[in-house]
């Protein structure tokens, strides 16, 4: 009888052990951020969407960018906050072309666009998921920036010239 007490009590203290592991919380996603194929893919979807767009510039050979693949791009609050954007990597061996048209140094480097493109900020190096998210969200609160009152003001006396 004792060896089966032993067996129950060991039984439901493995089965605890268990639950307790299935309701800890991660912060880890199960796929991470959801990259488009392409910049053109990710500026089209831009247009259509009316979404700002992330590039990630980066390389395999690059171990700050595998740091941020592993280490960033799957957290939790990093996934959540990518869902605002239309992200997409580009590996800078594939397409130099796109590497010097944001002006790379060094890998890597993340470019933040308004839908139409336009670029309103970069950073360059490794960044843990609390400064991406702190990056992407001063990013995309500049896609939304008003015109200031001083460029609709330009943008005006530009419009009243060109239609004389």
């Amino acid at each position: 009888m004792k060896k089966i007490s032993k067996r129950i009590l060991a039984g439901a203290v493995g089965l605890l052990l268990a639950a307790g592991a299935m309701t800890e919380r991660s912060d880890a996603a199960p796929h991470g951020v959801a990259w488009k194929p392409s910049l053109q893919v990710a500026l089209q979807e831009a247009k259509r969407t009316k979404k700002p767009v992330m590039v990630e510039l980066g390389a395999k050979w690059c171990a700050p960018c595998r740091a941020m693949e592993k280490n960033t791009y799957t957290q939790l609050s990093v996934v959540r906050e990518s869902r605002k954007w239309v992200p997409v990597k580009i590996d800078i061996e594939a397409h130099p072309e796109i590497a010097a048209r944001y002006g790379l140094q060094n890998p890597p480097l993340v470019v933040f666009l308004k839908s139409d493109g336009t670029v309103v900020s970069k950073f360059t190096g490794y960044a843990d998921a609390a400064g991406m998210v702190k990056q992407m969200q001063s990013a995309y609160a500049k896609t939304h920036a008003k015109a200031s009152k001083v460029n609709r003001g330009a943008s005006k006396k530009l419009a009243k010239e060109v239609s004389k």
